[in-house]
């Protein structure tokens, strides 16, 4: 039975990135050496899907210039900002 893994390095795991869950079929030797590397840990094992990707949808703002103004950011100064 797939076991549910999280990859917790920040380099790919068998072509999972950084943040993704996952389910796979390791054997005892590979989850071990991949847990005590830091590329992996084993995630919520109660039922439910899990979800292929951690990320944020591609429409979240990035930056909190996208989500105030500049003068939100920097109220009460009349001063060019750089």
């Amino acid at each position: 039975m797939a076991k549910r893994y999280i990859v917790t390095s920040n380099r790919s795991y068998r072509g999972f990135e950084p943040g993704e869950r996952f389910e796979e079929n390791l054997s005892e030797a590979e989850e071990s050496r991949a847990v005590a590397r830091g590329a992996i840990k084993v995630a919520n094992e109660t039922g439910g899907s899990v979800p292929t990707d951690n990320r944020p949808p591609a429409e979240a703002p990035a930056a909190p210039e996208e989500i105030l103004s500049e003068d939100e950011l920097f109220p009460g100064t009349d001063e060019p900002k750089e």
